[in-house]
């Protein structure tokens, strides 16, 4: 790479809802901005992208779900990392061979001098495959490691899904799409870098992963919750996507709690209105600062997203965690081994006063608030962006910047 040009970097995502994974592309983009980078993002056709300053532009991709002939896996069925993978399409010569051929056309055409996959298994091996060097990155289970042979259990079960068949469809599509052969599925998100973003205490491989994981990917330093929330402290609930069902029971709950709830959600809907009607829930109309999160309230309930869960870590925030996918699960399961947060298992069906009692419970709880504040004191105050220094340093070596 010449020193008088610019170098350019894609940033690509396959896999998953998109918004924790273009926010920490986000993060990523904007630090080798200023290394002198031109930042692209590569965005799958049909999802929702809100301009920001980190990409000088954004190219598209077919989606995954319009290639793969295989019906999607629901959450609840990936119970290992081998039945992601199956959730991939990855069983599928011609679904491999097709989705290699369009990054390679799509790299061709670029030229990029820097790839940066976050969920992108395909995108890393067509990369490498033809050169490129790559930055792999995700949050633990978004990015498992390469370097073993075989990924450990998730549950004292044995493996319903088999590597071998998957691997062999893999090769095969690989080979027809004139590409290298992989002896281990866990290869698929080998790259140059590996870059980990998540508490190395929390990530799901933390016992096998080489390198370790570098701690989270945040955009700004968390607050630190300093003063003790009073009893009416109000509750702040966050909801991205979840069935109707769930988001009616939760809605029900609180309703019965008789507590002052604040909402914002992306999907609302006028029923949800209706059912809240007289009670002490207020559904805001735009996001609102973490920090006016945690100083107005003494309780913040969301799905157990990767990026609030650690946002409200570091902030000291107790909080209820919905998981409803093994990625989530697995998270909330380290999170509340360490006290810090509760938890309740909606990938499985819960009554309203189930959901309503887990509320009370936590509203009860007088210890909770102080481990949570001290394990955030804990941490060191620049946790939330050492990685991504970490990252920096490691690319400028990379590329010989």
């Amino acid at each position: 790479m010449s020193p008088y040009n610019a170098a350019t970097a894609l940033y690509c995502w396959e896999y998953g809802a998109g918004l924790g994974h273009i926010t920490a592309l986000s993060h990523i983009a904007r630090r080798l901005k200023n290394l002198g980078f031109s930042n692209s993002l590569v965005n799958p056709e049909g999802t929702n992208f809100v301009n920001n300053d980190a990409f000088t532009s954004v190219l598209t991709m077919p989606n995954v779900a319009q290639l793969s002939g295989a019906p999607t896996r629901l959450s609840e069925q990936i119970v290992s990392y081998n039945s992601s993978i199956l959730g991939f399409g990855f069983n599928e010569p011609r679904f491999v061979f097709t989705r290699l051929h369009l990054w390679r056309a799509l790299f061709e055409e670029a030229r990029p001098d820097l790839v940066v996959a976050d969920y992108a298994p395909a995108a890393l091996f067509a990369a490498r495959s033809i050169g490129i060097p790559t930055v792999a990155t995700g949050n633990g289970f978004t990015l498992p490691p390469a370097n073993v042979e075989q990924y450990p259990r998730f549950v004292d079960k044995t493996d319903p899904v088999p590597a071998p068949p998957i691997l062999a469809s893999f090769n095969q599509g690989a080979t027809l799409a004139g590409m290298p052969r992989i002896d281990a599925l866990p290869k698929i998100f080998s790259a140059d870098i590996h870059a980990c973003f998540t508490m190395p205490e929390l990530d799901p491989f933390a016992k096998v992963r080489e390198p370790k994981a570098m701690g989270p990917l945040l955009g700004n330093s968390p607050p630190r919750i300093r003063k003790e929330a009073s009893k009416d402290a109000g509750i702040f609930v966050y909801l991205t996507h979840c069935t109707a069902q769930l988001r009616a029971n939760l809605l029900a709950a609180l309703a019965i709690i008789n507590h002052p709830v604040s909402i914002y959600s992306l999907q609302i809907t006028h029923e949800d209105r209706i059912l809240t009607k007289g009670t002490r829930i207020e559904f805001l109309e735009r996001p609102v600062p973490l920090a006016s999160i945690c100083n107005e309230n003494r309780l913040v309930i969301h799905l157990g997203g990767h990026l609030l869960t650690m946002e409200l870590l570091l902030a000291g925030m107790p909080q209820l965690l919905l998981p409803i996918d093994m990625e989530k699960i697995l998270l909330a399961h380290g999170v509340v081994n360490k006290g810090l947060a509760g938890q309740l298992r909606v990938d499985h069906p819960k009554t309203i006063e189930q959901i309503a009692e887990k509320i009370r419970t936590l509203l009860r709880d007088e210890t909770l608030p102080i481990r949570a504040l001290e394990f955030a004191n804990s941490r060191k105050q620049s946790e939330w962006h050492d990685g991504l220094d970490k990252l920096t340093d490691q690319v400028s070596k990379l590329l010989q910047i």
